[in-house]
């Protein structure tokens, strides 16, 4: 996650690639925001043959926004309530259970209206355990402009 704060304003309706960003950059001049290494207290990691899953913790208040992904993955939310953007720009409130694709590209705002728990499931084809590696495959660095790689794991 790149950062997270208690939310002071709504989200607006619509929230473009370039938005999100933008949230992500004045969320971390605010002083006492949670980082990295705040949002990984809250996230628990669990493998099986050829897949990981990461489930993550967002209390009640709270705004994070995400990383953006590489490929298409699963997004639940099994517990709560929250506001999110969607693929084409929207923003949704959405109470458990709740189930949508993120597509290559993605980067969702997230604000908790109540303790949510989501759940990514994504393909782990070398059933890699190191984290910061999985990491590295499934995320695109914010700082590499222009187009996302839409390939799929196989």
């Amino acid at each position: 996650m790149s950062a997270v704060l208690k939310p002071e304003a709504a989200v607006p309706e619509k929230i473009t690639p370039e938005r999100v960003k933008q949230l992500g950059e004045i969320i971390k001049t605010i002083p006492g925001h949670w980082d990295d290494q705040d949002a990984k207290q809250l996230t628990s990691h669990f493998f099986c043959d050829g897949m990981y899953m990461r489930e993550f913790f967002l209390p009640a208040g709270m705004l994070v926004v995400g990383k953006i992904h590489r490929y298409e993955s699963f997004f639940l939310v099994i517990v709560g309530e929250a506001t999110i953007t969607t693929a084409d720009g929207g923003v949704k409130r959405v109470r458990a259970p709740y189930v949508t694709v993120t597509q290559p590209g993605g980067q969702r705002v997230v604000a908790a209206h109540e303790d949510t728990v989501f759940l990514t499931f994504h393909a782990n084809p070398s059933n890699s355990q190191d984290i910061d590696e999985i990491e590295e495959r499934l995320q695109i660095p914010e700082q590499i402009e222009g187009p996302m790689p839409t390939e799929r794991i196989k």
